[in-house]
């Protein structure tokens, strides 16, 4: 089963970003992943604690705007990620999570209702659902903040990592407000385009339908009928 076609990720620049991505090997992700894994689990032991008594269970987390999914095993006594190019050869019961980066990030977090989400189709939950159900109820109320937690984790290196992150937030958002402002220039061009077919359409209607009109009207008259007079003698 794969999810690549469902929920189409919207343009934004972590989508452009993740496009980028594609060029490049999966190990310099899966190092800067697992660093990143490593720090949550070691600022959010109680979280880990509470997931192992689920066993070996995993989770696919599937970021709608990202070339890549992230296997997340969450019970036993080795919880770990692995990022893979796709979920080929995975059961097809497996529990699963697809949105976008943000909106992942932004459950994980608790900024996000879930179900909301679910139910206005702007996350996709299938397979195993108790594993999910398990899952946010582990993470909720953990004062998860992974900008915040990846800056503590990482020690003296934490003020020029928080340095980078901030930069980096700062050029995504410059990069969302051009995207803006490049899809509402689109909109309009579409929207234009819309005005003017329908225009042409409207008039190639009225023009259909006054057709028999005129080909009635230019009908030449019926020659008139005549009675021959007899010639007198």
């Amino acid at each position: 089963m794969t999810l690549s076609t469902a929920l189409p990720p919207p343009l934004s620049p972590v989508l452009l970003a993740g496009l980028a991505l594609r060029a490049l090997p999966l190990r310099p992700v899966q190092m800067a992943v697992s660093a990143a894994f490593a720090a949550m689990r070691q600022r959010h032991a109680a979280v880990f604690e509470r997931l192992a008594d689920l066993g070996d269970c995993r989770v696919l987390i599937d970021p709608s705007d990202l070339p890549c999914c992230f296997l997340l095993t969450l019970g036993g006594p080795a919880p770990g990620i692995e990022v893979r190019a796709d979920d080929a050869g995975l059961p097809a019961g497996l529990a699963r999570l697809r949105a976008p980066l943000a909106t992942l990030l932004a459950l994980l977090e608790g900024r996000l209702d879930g179900d909301a989400l679910f139910f206005a189709r702007d996350l996709r939950m299938s397979g195993d659902t108790e594993t999910v159900v398990a899952l946010r109820n582990a993470v909720d109320g953990a004062d998860i903040d992974v900008r915040r937690d990846l800056v503590e984790a990482a020690g003296p290196f934490g003020r020029p990592l928080s340095l980078l992150l901030r930069h980096g937030e700062t050029l995504l958002g410059g990069a969302g407000a051009a995207l803006g402002v490049l899809q509402a220039s689109a909109a309009r061009d579409a929207e234009r385009r819309l005005r003017s077919l329908e225009s042409r359409l409207d008039s190639l209607q009225q023009q259909t339908a006054a057709a028999p009109r005129r080909r009635a009207n230019a009908a030449p008259p019926a020659a008139a009928a005549t009675t021959a007079t007899p010639e007198r003698v």
